[in-house]
């Protein structure tokens, strides 16, 4: 199922929506570029009762946020850096951004593609990592619509009635394969 989600600007929230019934086609770009397809991560405190710093971890990436906020539930991080550790040879690079929303964050099967939904004061922009370099492999802005992440697929919606991407009026759909590389 994909996710939806819109940032609010400064109001640090993020409004999920379950869309049903959605799923990609069993294409021939889709067969051959399933390392590419990209899912939730789940970011969370890396110890119980920590609130310091909370981590995604796959089978060879572990993405890092650091927190300084008291405020509960966490759903941003504002404190720049968010480092991506390689488990598999230690190796780590940081990235400086904006705030990053906690619901928002996408890896890639082969997991060398992380794609995070970053804001500011004016605008809400998905930006997809190389997790080996840190480099930047993309950017989509959505602040003027609605987003979700499916598989191999983002799609950006404006134009919309309702919280819901299936309201939107017009749908530009971005394949997660233009920012994988080979």
């Amino acid at each position: 199922m994909a996710v939806l989600f819109r940032a609010v600007l400064y109001g640090a929230l993020a409004i999920g929506a379950q869309i049903p019934g959605t799923s990609d086609a069993a294409t021939s770009e889709h067969a051959t570029s399933n390392h590419c397809a990209l899912h939730n991560l789940s970011i969370d405190p890396i110890e119980p009762g920590r609130r310091d710093i909370f981590a995604g971890v796959g089978h060879t990436v572990r993405v890092e946020f650091r927190n300084d906020s008291d405020r509960d539930p966490v759903r941003v991080f504002p404190e720049p850096p968010m480092t991506i550790h390689q488990l598999d040879t230690n190796k780590s690079c940081d990235i400086n951004g904006g705030i990053w929303v906690r619901d928002s964050v996408f890896l890639s099967e082969d997991e060398k593609l992380l794609v995070v939904l970053e804001f500011s004061g004016e605008s809400n922009h998905l930006l997809a990592y190389n997790t080996g370099t840190c480099k930047r492999q993309g950017d989509i802005d959505v602040s003027d619509g609605r987003w979700s992440v499916n598989g191999s697929k983002i799609t950006l919606g404006t134009g919309c009635t309702s919280r819901d991407i299936t309201s939107c009026k017009k749908k530009r759909v971005f394949p997660v394969t233009k920012f994988c590389g080979s």
